[in-house]
């Protein structure tokens, strides 16, 4: 399965905002993942735009979501 992201390499406007495939994770013990059915880009994300040290950047703080697998010893979120 792919995972898309919105990710930046670069300092710069919006024009530098790029949509990447990327590997699916695997959760980890205790970690479980999460599919995103909505996200936006907001204020903090422009802000990173003009300011990250190390590059790249995966965007998004706030979305909206369903766990879709979990790992080991994960009982409460299912």
């Amino acid at each position: 399965m792919i995972d898309r992201a919105f990710r930046i390499h670069a300092l710069g406007g919006p024009q530098v905002l790029q949509a990447e495939e990327l590997p699916m994770p695997e959760p980890g013990v205790g970690e479980v993942i999460v599919a995103v059915r909505a996200a936006r880009v907001k204020f903090r994300e422009e802000r990173v735009r003009g300011f990250s040290l190390a590059f790249p950047v995966t965007l998004g703080v706030e979305f909206a979501s369903i766990i879709s697998k979990t790992g080991e010893s994960v009982e409460r979120l299912r």
